[in-house]
């Protein structure tokens, strides 16, 4: 067997011998060249430290590159084996780890404490070896409440598409509540390395440039792509107002709450790998106001003799403010103006908001 000895030259002496002790000997000398072989060392460690161990099989702890080593947790008394984690993931007892690097394995354990539930979370790769999860915090089972963000990572030559199982979203990271035993599914997909994931594309906006809209306006934005859309982001005037996931994706405009005038909308269109599409929009918002002018004008004395000590407009009006003659708001009111307005003699104009949407303006002159 050559690999008990080291590459180089070496010698062998033949001695043969017959039944009176005579003997007869050669020597040769040949060359060992054998390949060198790469091993790699595996190392356990136990979290917390004396709730449990490993046992490997092949026992050992450095392998040949490419052996398959199969480790086994084993939980002591008080404790519960939660998962693994290190340079390998899951809750899966045993678990097999192949050694084509150094690698550092973590066995996790949590507290068998009475009368608090815990519960297992157990995630597949699909397909096998086309990725694979981190757990935070690691481990495989948790406390009752307790809150796991999950983490998919492809392989080289995969993406990462969909979770599957007890959660239903392409998010990455996401998070999943522990309130019973769980199964995730991590799904993947294979790249072709022909085929180029095209960016995604808006293919229609009911709005136009140019739009003139009033109240509420509901807008649809149609959009594809050959993978598929994560979301949709609406933005009015540089303000993100609406993240849009689900199809179909509509958004109301509330224009009552913008001024009259030009705005500008920014739809941005996203695909699971962070490509983008967007399309920039001007509209132009006109809420009329329907106003109603006052004939005449109305009289509050600061005399003293209790005449025209107070203005009602009445109770179809919602809010009234006061403006001086230089455009300035000196009071503000709900449907009333009185002595305690401390108002000087002169003229000013009222503007009264109506509660069915209408604008009531007039003037108010003070006089002793």
């Amino acid at each position: 067997d050559t690999r008990l000895v080291s590459n180089g030259t070496h010698t062998i002496r033949v001695v043969a011998y017959d039944t009176s002790n005579n003997q007869a000997q050669t020597q040769i000398t040949v060359n060992v060249n054998n390949p060198t072989t790469t091993t790699y060392p595996l190392t356990v460690d136990i979290n917390p430290s004396g709730a449990g161990s490993v046992s490997l099989n092949p026992s050992g702890g450095v392998y040949v590159a490419g052996t398959t080593v199969t480790v086994l947790a084993q939980a002591n008394a008080g404790w519960v084996f939660s998962g693994w984690s290190g340079d390998l993931s899951g809750s899966q007892n045993p678990a097999s780890v192949v050694m084509n690097s150094s690698k550092t394995v973590i066995a996790n354990f949590v507290s068998e404490q009475v009368g608090i539930s815990t519960y297992s979370l157990v995630v597949n790769i699909n397909p096998e070896g086309a990725g694979s999860v981190i757990l935070t915090p690691p481990g495989g089972v948790y406390i009752a409440g307790s809150t796991v963000t999950i983490l998919a990572e492809a392989e080289e030559g995969y993406r990462f598409t969909h979770w599957g199982g007890d959660i239903v979203s392409s998010m990455n990271p996401v998070n999943i509540m522990m309130d019973k035993d769980k199964l995730v599914v991590a799904n993947f997909e294979l790249v072709s390395s022909t085929v180029v994931d095209s960016k995604p594309r808006i293919d229609s906006i009911n709005l136009v440039s140019g739009s003139v809209i009033s109240g509420l306006y509901r807008l649809v934005v149609s959009c594809s792509d050959d993978v598929g859309i994560d979301k949709v982001e609406l933005y009015i005037d540089g303000i993100l107002v609406a993240t849009l996931t689900v199809s179909p994706y509509e958004y109301v405009i509330d224009s009552r709450v913008l001024v009259n005038g030009r705005h500008e909308m920014m739809v941005a269109v996203y695909d699971s790998v962070g490509q983008i599409d967007s399309e920039v929009i001007e509209f132009i918002v006109d809420n009329v106001e329907v106003v109603e002018k006052l004939k005449g004008r109305y009289l509050l004395s600061v005399s003293g003799d209790g005449v025209n000590d107070e203005i009602d407009l009445g109770e179809d009006v919602e809010w009234v403010k006061l403006y001086d003659v230089k455009g300035k708001i000196v009071y503000e009111a709900k449907n009333k103006i009185g002595l305690n307005t401390k108002l000087g003699v002169g003229v000013y104009i009222y503007k009264a908001k109506l509660k069915t949407g209408g604008i009531k303006i007039g003037s108010i002159t003070v006089v002793k």
